[in-house]
């Protein structure tokens, strides 16, 4: 794969990714080039162009989403879970 490709990628949306780098974070767009990174995504997550969320903003971001029914469920299982630890 040449340089060149590392940075353009296939996609637009690589594309975008790898020109904010380039214009923001030119040290990471630097290692990119010089192969530090397996994908674009990764040196975008570095430069914190990307936010990867954690399970706990997962689990918390599903659970918003649940009808009030399944929520109080859930809630009353999570309770005899921790009663019994």
């Amino acid at each position: 794969m040449s340089n060149e490709h590392r940075l353009t990628g296939g996609g637009q949306s690589i594309e975008r990714l790898a020109a904010r780098i380039k214009r923001d974070h030119p040290e990471i767009a630097a290692r990119v080039e010089a192969g530090e990174f397996k994908s674009i995504r990764a040196a975008a997550i570095e430069a914190g162009i990307i936010k990867v969320s954690t399970d706990f903003e997962k689990a918390k971001k599903a659970v918003e989403k649940l009808p009030h029914d399944q929520l109080v469920a859930l809630v009353a299982e999570m309770m005899v879970r921790i009663r019994s630890e």
